[in-house]
């Protein structure tokens, strides 16, 4: 007894425990945050950020991957055993993190990756909750240029861009390269053996600033823009994808980096997302937008097609043997796109899209049970007649 006591402390005094009373007051906090921004019929997302459980694990620390399921919401951030691999990796072909292959975080997000997942509200813990401009519902028409596109690997901007592109084509790019003005490397190391480098930066278009570092390992790098140190990501396996502010075209940004190695900073590259052509893009399909109903295994709506081109309805729902899809009371064939994604064809100019969901061989497997029960119950009452056959010749 002394000896299992004696370790039963020792491993708690390793692992501390979380603060019941803390979580109390947590969970009270982030729900009266967060409900207003949900419903329980009309299928969106919400992009939740921001320290979550903060007083709940104030020594050990909470990464949120759990909180729509604490918070019923549909978000971004998951932590599954289950989670289905090519969903993964499209949305880190997208620019979301994912640590491995149980995990998804909203590390990454851009304002092209909230459109495509239908993103309708982003809540901060801190700030509260504001309004996604470029909101276009769970999917909208596209056309098949877009349902044939492809996801590279490694090629997030070149992803984002495409998609972009194939939605409604422009002269010129969304993503628009910084210029890269000069470039300052410290002739010598800090105290603590790290590199420092200074980039300038002119920005050519008004909107996000982002930053893509194809080498992983930035992650062990600090970053300051302007002065001001930004949270980095901590990844293992993939590219780092960085917001780095808000600016106006022909702003002058100071990027500093201290890193490790000088191989930390190889691969870098600076982009900025043209918000008034985002703004336009989405503000002529606000009449196409896809803004269904969820009701147990079912999710429905109506979309209006306006371009005869536009034969597909793009849907932010992961794609799966499971759904089964009818346009205007007709059974279509659904098609898997952008890695893992759903797309519905549309017949005609207004259509009333059902998806309804059924577990992939779960009538053949209820079907393999009975006839197991049955051939059970069979044999054993055969059994059961022989055994009583041979004790009434005994």
């Amino acid at each position: 007894m002394g000896e299992v006591s004696l370790n039963f402390a020792d491993t708690l005094r390793s692992a501390p425990l979380a603060s019941q009373s803390g979580y109390q007051t947590d969970v009270a906090q982030q729900t009266k945050l967060i409900t207003p921004q949900t419903s329980q019929r009309q299928l969106y997302r919400v992009n939740y950020a921001g320290p979550s459980l903060a007083q709940t694990y104030a020594k050990t620390g909470y990464m949120g991957y759990n909180d729509a399921q604490i918070y019923n919401f549909n978000g971004i951030k998951q932590y599954d055993s289950t989670m289905n691999e090519q969903t993964r990796e499209a949305l880190m072909a997208l620019g979301l993190y994912s640590k491995n292959a149980r995990r998804i975080s909203n590390q990454g997000v851009t304002a092209i990756s909230e459109l495509l997942l239908g993103v309708k509200t982003s809540v901060n813990s801190q700030t509260g909750a504001k309004s996604n401009p470029y909101y276009l519902g769970m999917g909208f028409p596209v056309n098949s240029r877009f349902v044939q596109f492809k996801l590279q690997r490694f090629a997030i901007f070149t992803n984002l861009e495409t998609i972009l592109q194939r939605i409604q084509p422009i002269n010129g790019r969304y993503l628009q390269p910084a210029t890269v003005t000069a470039t300052h490397q410290a002739a010598a190391l800090t105290a603590s053996g790290r590199h420092r480098y200074q980039l300038r930066v002119t920005t050519q278009t008004s909107g996000p600033l982002y930053l893509e570092a194809a080498d992983k390992r930035i992650s062990t790098a600090t970053i300051t823009v302007n002065g001001q140190a930004i949270k980095s990501m901590v990844t293992k396996n993939n590219h780092d994808l960085i917001r780095l502010g808000n600016y106006a075209k022909g702003a002058h940004v100071v990027i500093g980096i201290s890193a490790p190695t000088q191989a930390s900073t190889h691969k870098i590259h600076l982009l900025s997302l043209d918000a008034a052509k985002l703004q336009a893009l989405t503000q002529g399909r606000q009449q196409q937008a896809f803004k269904p109903t969820i009701s147990g295994n079912q999710v429905s709506g109506t979309v209006t097609k306006t371009s005869a081109t536009n034969n597909w309805l793009y849907t932010a729902i992961p794609y799966d043997k499971g759904w089964a899809a009818t346009v205007n009371g007709k059974a279509v064939q659904t098609r898997q796109v952008l890695g893992n994604f759903t797309a519905v064809p549309l017949t005609q100019k207004t259509n009333h899209v059902t998806l309804q969901y059924h577990v992939p061989g779960l009538a053949l497997g209820a079907g393999l049970s009975v006839i197991g029960l049955l051939s059970f119950g069979g044999y054993d009452w055969l059994r059961r007649r022989r055994q009583q056959r041979t004790d009434e010749v005994a």
